[in-house]
């Protein structure tokens, strides 16, 4: 399969654990701590196929990201977006985005796998 995945998630342990399941899937993982650096990498032309964000990120907010820098870019706009938060919950996710998908924490495995195999297919 080998799709291009970009993380964008603050807590290592999380971004770890999502980026082992999705690369043992066959998958390309690229790790982003925080908004800044996703965005810088958003200048080099090298898009993935999927973007997992997290919501509560320390210089910023996924729901953000997703709205005001990837939906509003003719490059990027049709790239899916996985949304996760322990903040949030569905309906309140619905509301305030335009991402594909959304992910409430803890997330189940089969779960997140299940997802970003249906957005990548």
């Amino acid at each position: 399969m080998n799709k291009k995945i970009w993380i964008i998630e603050d807590d290592p342990d999380i971004r770890d654990v999502i980026s082992f399941l999705l690369q043992e899937e066959g998958h390309e993982v690229r790790l982003f701590e925080n908004a800044t650096l996703f965005k810088a990498a958003l200048t080099e032309n090298n898009n993935p196929d999927l973007f997992l964000m997290d919501v509560m990120l320390p210089d910023g907010n996924g729901l953000d990201l997703c709205e005001q820098v990837v939906k509003k870019d003719d490059l990027l706009k049709d790239i899916p977006i996985i949304i996760m938060s322990a903040h949030i919950g569905l309906a309140k996710f619905k509301q305030v985005s335009s991402a594909d998908d959304f992910i409430p924490k803890p997330f189940d495995i089969n779960t997140l796998l299940e997802k970003v195999d249906k957005l990548l297919s």
